[in-house]
């Protein structure tokens, strides 16, 4: 344990170094573990992204450096809001800039680009199913609720105003920016891990046929979801019901609803 506090301990620090030297917007998994001296894999064993690692040296921050962290924070939450409203080609900085009360030129101490934030923008949605996914997993156990929750989730974020156009940004963008398309291609898999973690353990506890593919399933129940979600959201109930009694059902040794 002592060991792992040690690095997880000296990541932070070349963190700290490379924010003192370069910014903020220096800090990246590549140069992290550059400045550390440790592979890819050892930085997320302990952090799951940049802005995980952020958040951790945000919460060891004394005074100034807080200020720092809550600007850098209030500038996310402005850019999501103006990429939740337009389209991304109309976005000027000094719009974003103008929101918290900093000048253009300020902007770039926290950020290198409009692109890197539509990015991080898009890393917030990352960890908001992160979240889902540990909330979850604190109610008890039902497969058919869990199936009908997570098809809601995404229904909800789909068609949701706030998020359907920043998604537009985002799927245009990931065609010809290969960081949004990385962390678009991230949140796909985690989405699917999220739900085959869930097939995995119901097996475990006999809930499910022990002979299904969990991954095979996750990506069947992720596929109904981006489906309902882009053309037909407005009958979720209808065709998420159909799916379940169709798909997970026959699969489950759990028949209560």
């Amino acid at each position: 344990m002592k060991n792992q506090d040690t690095k997880k301990k000296k990541i932070i620090d070349c963190a700290n170094q490379i924010i003192r030297s370069e910014g903020i917007r220096a800090v990246n998994v590549t140069n992290v573990v550059n400045a550390c001296k440790i592979s890819k894999s050892t930085f997320y064993k302990y952090f799951s992204s940049t802005e995980d690692l952020i958040s951790n040296i945000k919460q060891g921050a004394d005074n100034d450096d807080e200020a720092f962290y809550s600007m850098r924070q209030m500038i996310i939450q402005k850019a999501i809001a103006e990429f939740s409203k337009n389209a991304f080609h109309t976005i000027d900085i000094d719009t974003i800039a103008k929101a918290v009360g900093l000048k253009r030129t300020s902007i770039y101490s926290y950020f290198k680009s409009k692109e890197e934030l539509l990015e991080i923008s898009f890393q917030n949605e990352l960890e908001n199913r992160k979240r889902f996914s540990k909330l979850m997993k604190q109610s008890p156990f039902h497969p058919v609720v869990y199936i009908e929750k997570i098809l809601q989730y995404g229904v909800n974020f789909s068609t949701s105003k706030y998020n359907n156009l920043m998604m537009r940004n985002i799927l245009y963008y990931s065609s010809v920016n290969e960081k949004i398309k990385k962390i678009w291609d991230e949140t796909y898999s985690c989405t699917q891990e999220i739900i085959e973690e869930y097939f995995v353990q119901g097996k475990k506890e006999g809930v499910f046929s022990q002979d299904i593919e969990t991954k095979t399933i996750s990506q069947l129940v992720l596929s109904c979801w981006l489906g309902i979600s882009v053309s037909k959201p407005e009958q979720y109930n209808e065709l998420g019901k159909k799916f379940i009694d169709m798909f997970i059902i026959p699969i489950t040794n759990y028949k209560e609803r």
